[in-house]
């Protein structure tokens, strides 16, 4: 996309954009000030007055930059009052991370380090008048492109998700607008909850009746009263001793 381009790109830290750089030398990178101020911000709610002084300077940059708005300057005069107040400050803060004792991989380092490889990128509206502090307006701009990803019954106020529903629901035909029969049936208790109430079908909660199964053992035939006579006229009934 930017192949051919040649001029300022105003962008954040992505590796992408020094990779461009290398690419084409017609290409200058201007980094925003909002994005090297957010890292110092994680930082203070992890250590709360950590940051306070650099946070303060960067808060005064963009006091410049209102006043300049609100001014309506021109671009000579733009300039000029950047060299005059925005340029101390600048040093103010280059000064100040080099003042800083920290552990390179501790929170404070890491946010002092991505603003160091920045720095240049960041000192770029000092020279040029056309460039920005930051890039919070374009950020918000791409944030209605991403906020339209979502479906807009998500976005839409509660009544028009009603009247949305409402007007569904009589485009369908009467019989399928039918109510499902429920009944409240008892879940198996949880861990977080002893016991639970669900709505479901009645036809899924009747369960079926066990089935019964008899017990059947083989019959064991006994003799009958003329057969135990005969065994027993046999078994009394000796050797013939003649």
């Amino acid at each position: 996309m930017l192949g051919g381009y040649r001029g300022v790109v105003m962008c954040d830290g992505y590796v992408v954009y020094s990779s461009l750089h290398k690419q084409n030398p017609a290409i200058s990178l201007a980094s925003c000030w909002a994005h090297a101020r957010r890292k110092y911000v994680e930082v203070e709610e992890i250590e709360p007055g950590r940051c306070t002084e650099v946070l303060d300077l960067i808060g005064k940059l963009f006091e410049v930059e209102a006043r300049a708005r609100e001014g309506d300057l021109d671009r000579d005069a733009l300039l000029a009052l950047r060299q005059a107040e925005s340029k101390p400050i600048v040093d103010a803060i280059h000064a100040w991370a080099l003042e800083q004792r920290v552990l390179p991989k501790s929170p404070l380092g890491k946010a002092i380090a991505y603003m160091g490889s920045l720095w240049d990128g960041l000192t770029v509206f000092l020279e040029n008048s056309d460039v920005p502090v930051d890039n919070n307006g374009t950020e918000r701009a791409l944030r209605g492109v991403a906020i339209g990803r979502k479906k807009p019954t998500d976005l839409a106020p509660s009544a028009a998700r009603k009247s949305l529903r409402s007007s569904t629901a009589s485009s369908r035909p009467a019989s399928s607008l039918e109510p499902i029969p429920t009944t409240t049936c008892a879940t198996q208790p949880t861990r977080r909850s002893r016991a639970s109430l669900c709505r479901c079908p009645a036809t899924a909660i009747t369960p079926a009746p066990p089935e019964r199964r008899s017990l059947s053992l083989p019959r064991k035939r006994l003799p009958s009263a003329d057969g135990a006579r005969r065994g027993d006229t046999e078994h009394n009934a000796g050797p013939d001793t003649d």
